[in-house]
């Protein structure tokens, strides 16, 4: 068996210096460990750093001062020890907490840099008297970790230890300043709300109705605090609005926007639909905005009288649209007309939306030139008298000129500016025709009435001359040639008793329809004509069917048969030819009788064709007063008839009349 290996002198000397070596080593260690300990006892380290292969990492230390430091990290408030320079030495995790910034940046850093810049020289002046032995508390703001200012209540006070130093605590008071100035936007809401007609509501952040007026309540049937305000009042936008029929949501108020004068709907549990006017806007402090607050007013009844209103204009509108008058607005500030009725087509031949797009100056344009001047004296005097009425012509979209009748009235504002023309127009061209042909028929009866007396007194003399005549040609001493005048005189004075007879038989007419022969009143039509057609040799060529009679009055059908007797031979060249015929026709409406007046005149141009029979339209230029046919027509109706023209130029023109057979004229 081999023995133990022993070492050399050397080699043990060698190990007993290591081992002294790592000895004094360990001793110096000793030494340190028990100055921290001593250090650390009489709390002179707050924290102790221990350097690590990852890193050096901050101990706090639970030493004799356990109990301590676990309450001053179970706080709610931020605690810190500063040093006597300002020094953070030592904070707690909520004061990191509160501020969003590691432990490690706090502690340190001098506490001076975690006031925001505006508030630095107040902070430094407040740790200055907190130095000075002397209990400081104040409110400031703090910088986060994220650049955003909260408020704070920081209470600094001297610890009274070996080493000066300064305790620190410091209190978040974000929320409580949102509470408090929410209050406080409650206490003036509440002052609104008690004295307001109006239902309103204050809702939190989150859309909590926090506050709600007693209008509110007997708006919905309940209190609705503490009720989410989509929940307690479900609304819906108006339709006509944008997004109608959609859910309202408050969501726009809580940013910021402010929402006036929507009209919403609410269907309230146990009553019937109510219509709302909704105001909202947010409630604004200084962190931000921390709730909003609703008004909606109640227009149930306005929007049902809104609604008789629209269904008012609207029948008003219906009865202005169906007017054969054409009713205008024109706004005296623009010179545009404001509303035409559709009946304007029928007046002016314009349609609306053409009177609309022009404006007053191009209607006063069309006013006829002889009447512009008093048109425009008449609107200026409109805006002293307020209301008028004037006629006059205007040229329609037709081109000719109707007389118009202008009723209108003045719409002032307050201090007595006109603003508006409210009128109507009526067209009053028949109105005014009509007055033309009396006026014209009172001349032709005065004419009339002169004839028939100077007929009634020729006729005295003309009997003396007849029997002087007939004495004279019956003298047996009379000679051959002038036996001869006196028959041409007996001849003339024949045809002047007829004409002196036809005089008198029209003034006399009777007051009530009698059967009329229309062959007697033709002929004697012709005769009373005959020396006018011998002079321009004019054949009149007669054709009667064996006819009945018609209920008529004997001189206004004589009158029919003249006008248009009258117009033929105007037309009709020397030489020419006039036909007239009487013929029976049969009809579902019974028997009737054709009269027809034709000639080889020179006819009718097409375009003024079927304007023959409109007042004082005349082709004869200045020899025309333009009212023969339009009183041929008004008679051939009054009579129950009908009259027709047609016409070639060159070739000549027909005139057919039709009369009824009346029972009365048949048995006769």
């Amino acid at each position: 068996m081999a023995g133990p290996a022993f070492q050399s002198y050397d080699e043990c000397r060698r190990e007993i210096e290591a081992l002294r070596l790592k000895l004094a080593e360990a001793e110096n260690r000793l030494a340190e460990a028990q100055d921290v300990i001593a250090a650390i006892q009489a709390g002179e380290v707050d924290a102790v750093v221990v350097s690590r292969p990852e890193g050096d990492q901050v101990f706090t230390l639970q030493g004799a001062e356990y109990a301590y430091r676990t309450l001053v990290e179970a706080m709610n408030e931020g605690a810190a020890t500063l040093g006597v320079d300002g020094t953070v030495l030592y904070c707690n995790q909520r004061l990191s907490d509160v501020l969003g910034i590691p432990l490690e940046q706090i502690i340190g850093s001098p506490v001076a840099n975690l006031a925001v810049h505006r508030a630095k020289h107040e902070f430094e002046a407040f740790l200055a008297q907190a130095r000075s032995g002397e209990p400081c508390r104040t409110e400031i703001e703090f910088l986060t970790g994220d650049s955003r200012q909260i408020p704070v209540y920081v209470s600094l006070r001297d610890m009274k230890l070996g080493e000066p130093a300064l305790c620190m605590v410091v209190t978040d008071l974000t929320e409580s300043k949102k509470r408090e100035e929410l209050v406080a936007s409650g206490r003036l809401a509440t002052s609104i709300l008690d004295s307001a007609a109006e239902a309103i509501a204050v809702c939190d952040e989150i859309g909590m109705i926090i506050s709600a007026n007693e209008a509110l309540e007997n708006l919905i049937g309940f209190n609705p605090v503490f009720q989410t305000f989509e929940s307690a009042l479900p609304l819906e936008l108006n339709a006509e609005s944008a997004g109608g029929g959609k859910r309202f949501s408050i969501a726009e108020a809580m940013r910021g926007v402010t929402v006036r004068g929507q009209e919403v709907h609410l269907v309230r549990k146990h009553g019937h639909p109510v219509s709302l006017l909704l105001t909202a806007s947010a409630i604004k402090a200084s962190s931000g905005i921390v709730g909003c607050v609703l008004t909606m007013t109640d227009i149930t009844e306005r929007k049902r009288a809104e609604e008789a209103l629209r269904a008012s204009e609207a029948r008003f509108r219906s009865v202005l649209d169906s007017s054969r008058d054409f009713i205008y607005r024109a706004d005296l500030q623009t010179g545009h007309y404001e509303y035409v009725s559709p009946s304007v087509r029928n007046v002016m031949g314009f349609s609306p939306e053409e009177l609309l797009s022009v404006g007053q100056k191009v209607s006063l344009a069309m006013v006829h030139p002889d009447d512009l001047p008093v048109v425009q004296a008449w609107l200026a005097r409109l805006a002293d008298t307020g209301e008028g009425e004037l006629e006059y012509r205007l040229r329609v979209g037709n081109g000719e000129y109707r007389w118009l009748s202008n009723h209108a009235s003045i719409t002032k504002d307050s201090a007595g500016r006109p603003l508006y023309r409210n009128g109507s127009v009526r067209d009053i061209t028949e109105k005014k025709t009509a007055e033309a042909a009396l006026l014209q028929s009172e001349k032709l009866a005065s004419v009339g009435r002169m004839a028939s007396t100077i007929a009634h007194e020729i006729n005295n003399p003309l009997e003396t001359i007849g029997n002087v005549v007939y004495l004279a040609s019956t003298d047996a001493g009379i000679s051959p040639a002038a036996k001869s005048y006196l028959d041409i005189a007996v001849q003339e004075l024949d045809r002047i008793n007829h004409i002196t007879r036809q005089t008198l038989a029209f003034h006399r007419d009777t007051s009530i329809p009698i059967p009329v022969d229309l062959r007697e009143s033709i002929e004697g039509v012709v005769k009373f004509f005959t020396p006018r057609l011998a002079s321009r040799d004019v054949d009149v060529t007669r054709r009667y069917a064996d006819v009945g009679r018609i209920m008529a009055f004997g001189s206004e059908i004589q009158q029919v048969v003249s006008n248009l007797l009258s117009n033929s031979m105007d037309a009709t060249p020397a030489r020419g030819r006039i036909e007239i015929r009487l013929a029976q026709t049969c009809g579902n409406d019974g028997d009737k009788i054709r009269l027809t007046i034709a000639d080889t005149g020179s006819g009718i141009h097409p375009h003024q064709l079927a304007k023959v029979f409109e007042p004082f339209f005349t082709t004869k230029e200045m020899h025309g007063t333009g009212l023969g046919l339009w009183v041929t027509k008004q008679i051939v109706e009054k009579h129950g008839g009908t009259i027709r023209v047609r016409s070639k130029l060159g070739s000549g023109t027909v005139f057919s009349i039709v009369f009824p057979i009346a029972e009365v004229a048949k048995a006769q």
